[in-house]
């Protein structure tokens, strides 16, 4: 039996992400498992041939089970697809950019594309808009996101922890005064100031669901990573805390 080749394997475990994903959660005779993924059973004893040379997963007496290596394989997986996905977008990023592992476990990436160059947008809209309370960074203001969280905060009271961006700041006091004004002075919302530019986006929503958005040197969005996993909200926790703490609160102008 050849030693196994990486690419090899991650081929394999995109293939065969099902199969794997039931013998992870027990042991399963062949008839079980063609009953579960109504596969027939020469579809099945290929896939199940290519796991075990493999060495991801291992015949016992009463069916087969995930190997420990295959256990770990499938783990590291469920970051490098994803990843892999996101590569063309993370380009724009720059290189000291905080991301961490455990953004991608399990993420979904959205691209921006000619047939939908909003799209990333789309999928923030739509968290927002069933969310009640949201912890920001952004480095850049869209018209459409300035009119959602104005929407959103006025309308529809939910609450709003932002960390701007200096150039996005000063675009929307200059653009937005009177929004500005007026968020300001809904509690308890609050908005912090940053002396330079964060390199991405990020909304938390109600602390379950995270959004980040990466942009191009002239502000257009290029795509998003979202993913709900703990691992992924202690993460996005943890950098909007710390951009919060490098801003300076902005606090209603009293005339």
């Amino acid at each position: 039996m050849t030693d196994p080749q990486l690419t090899d394997v991650l081929h394999l475990l995109a293939r065969r992400a099902d199969l794997l994903e039931h013998l992870r959660a027990e042991i399963h005779d062949k008839r079980k498992l063609e009953e579960t993924l109504g596969v027939s059973r020469s579809t099945l004893n290929r896939a199940l041939k290519d796991l075990e040379e493999n060495h991801l997963v291992e015949e016992q007496i009463d069916g087969y089970e995930v190997t420990p290596g295959g256990n770990t394989a499938y783990q590291i997986a469920q970051v490098c697809k994803p990843l892999t996905e996101a590569l063309p977008v993370l380009t724009s990023l720059p290189s000291d950019a905080p991301l961490e592992p455990v953004l991608f476990r399990g993420a979904t990436v959205v691209k921006a594309d000619q047939s939908n160059p909003e799209a990333p947008i789309d999928h923030l809209e739509d968290l927002v808009r069933t969310g009640t309370h949201v912890k920001g960074i952004s480095p850049v203001a869209f018209s459409r996101c300035v009119r959602l969280f104005y929407t959103q905060i006025i309308e529809q009271n939910i609450i709003a922890d932002i960390v701007l961006g200096e150039r996005c700041f000063e675009y929307l006091w200059a653009k937005h005064s009177e929004k500005m004004q007026t968020v300001l002075g809904t509690e308890p919302c609050t908005f912090w100031g940053l002396e330079g530019e964060p390199p991405f986006g990020l909304a938390l929503v109600d602390d379950e669901q995270v959004w980040v958005g990466i942009h191009d040197d002239k502000g257009s969005i290029e795509g998003a990573i979202m993913n709900r996993s703990d691992a992924a909200v202690a993460w996005a926790l943890d950098i909007y805390h710390q951009y919060q703490g490098w801003g300076e609160q902005v606090l209603l102008q009293n005339n």
